[in-house]
């Protein structure tokens, strides 16, 4: 029997007892008959108390646990995509010693070649836009054990001086860099390995130093070994394109002939002291006018080494520097402020160049920096060229900023530049800007 039916026959038979009538009890066959019930109730509770206690610790009867929910099935992996960028603008008031500039790249910008030289009138201007906002897309995979990230950046700053400034400001966007990158190989549009970008100073302005630095992108494959946690080795294979002067002549031609690509190597390195860089390009250059009577080669070749270095109690100061030398890589060097090479009657002539620049930042506050920056370009010609006065010989400025930022992400600066531009021939021309700037970054 069941210990529910034995409990509710117990039951029954308590209530059966307890409800017969008060005369039965008058007569002594009842009440013997009666106590003969009580004492058989009172054996059996004693035995389903017994049974019970022993129920209580048997399997059968104890709670079932309810059967766990099957695991969610994991998310298909897939690309993750981020999108980021800043929002920036810039106005500046200028002051041109010797006329207005010789390119409007100029107004936007510091680009030494722009400048005017001569005894020029003086000239001022204001200007003002935001072409330097910028936009980013990365997208991160895990395809089969390999790591895959594609990188597109773009700004508004491709047209220098050109938009629609009577109305609209319309500019059109431009592509800066495109690359996807498969473990340790990249592929598509990106700084050139010769560069090293991750030292060039804070600056209200485009580039800063853009006259002592070594300043390109182009379409590349570069491969990155790592050698250590503290340093790793790239080499690549780069677009070419030789950029040339004629003897006598400050215009610059735009040689689409090579046949050999750039290969630029760079070897990244950290200590104790800081993170540094030593990097080389080789080139062949070459030129061949429209009958194809005149087709020369010529080599180019640089060396290029940079720093960062934090300083200070709590490493919240930093100094950086770039020096380059080379012949026949102009167009690497100060956003080709100097061609690659002369061409003569029967071949090419390679110009020597020398970059540097150096900066410091101290950091006044957890919120606030003060930027001190200088650069340098200078040119050599070869002897061919027999009066080059028209030829940009060298190029200087000096620069100092403040950067507020109220809350992260969001800066507020003001700098002041003097600039110098010299032409062999001895003339020579200056600016002097006061630029403040807005940027968020997201």
């Amino acid at each position: 029997m069941k210990l529910r039916n034995k409990m509710i026959l117990l039951a029954t038979t308590a209530m059966v007892a307890l409800s017969a009538p008060a005369a039965a009890f008058a007569q002594s066959a009842k009440e013997v008959e009666l106590e003969a019930r009580l004492k058989q109730l009172e054996a059996t509770v004693s035995v389903l108390q017994t049974e019970l206690a022993k129920a209580k610790y048997q399997p059968d009867m104890l709670p079932v646990a309810a059967a766990p929910a099957p695991a969610a099935a994991p998310a298909p992996s897939g690309p993750t995509v981020k999108f980021g960028g800043f929002v920036k603008t810039v106005g500046s008031f200028t002051e041109y010693s010797a006329g207005k500039p010789t390119s409007d790249t100029l107004r936007d910008f510091y680009l030494g070649q722009g400048i005017a030289v001569g005894n020029g009138k003086s000239y001022n201007a204001f200007t003002a836009n935001a072409k330097q906002t910028r936009m980013t897309a990365t997208v991160n995979s895990n395809l089969a054990g390999h790591t895959l990230t594609a990188y597109v950046e773009g700004d508004f700053q491709a047209s220098p001086g050109a938009g629609t400034q009577n109305a609209t400001n319309a500019y059109a966007p431009a592509l800066r860099r495109a690359f996807v990158t498969l473990d340790n190989i990249t592929v598509g549009q990106d700084w050139s390995t010769f560069q090293n970008p991750a030292v060039l100073p804070e600056s209200t302005d485009y580039a800063g130093t853009l006259d002592g630095t070594v300043f390109v992108r182009q379409t590349l494959v570069r491969y990155t070994k790592k050698i250590s946690n503290n340093a790793n080795f790239m080499v690549s294979l780069e677009n070419p394109q030789t950029l040339t002067s004629a003897i006598n002549s400050a215009s610059v031609t735009s040689n689409d002939d090579d046949k050999v690509p750039d290969i630029a190597a760079r070897l990244n390195f950290k200590n104790s002291i800081g993170e540094f860089s030593i990097a080389a390009v080789g080139r062949q250059l070459r030129v061949v006018n429209a009958s194809g009577t005149f087709d020369e080669t010529a080599t180019g070749a640089g060396v290029s080494a940079a720093g960062a270095i934090p300083f200070g109690a709590k490493k919240q100061h930093k100094a950086t520097f770039m020096v380059t030398y080379g012949e026949g890589i102009g167009r690497y060097m100060a956003a080709a402020a100097t061609p690659d090479a002369i061409t003569t009657a029967n071949s090419l002539e390679t110009i020597a160049t020398t970059n540097a620049f150096a900066s410091v930042k101290f950091a006044v506050s957890p919120t606030s920096r003060i930027n001190i920056m200088a650069g340098l370009h200078q040119a050599d010609l070869p002897n061919v060229v027999t009066n080059p006065s028209s030829i940009t010989k060298r190029l200087d400025s000096v620069a100092i900023n403040y950067f507020y930022s109220p809350v992260p992400k969001v800066d507020f600066g003001v700098e002041y530049r003097h600039a110098e531009r010299e032409l062999f021939g001895g003339v020579n021309g200056t600016i002097d800007r006061v630029e403040f700037a807005a940027k968020y970054a997201f």
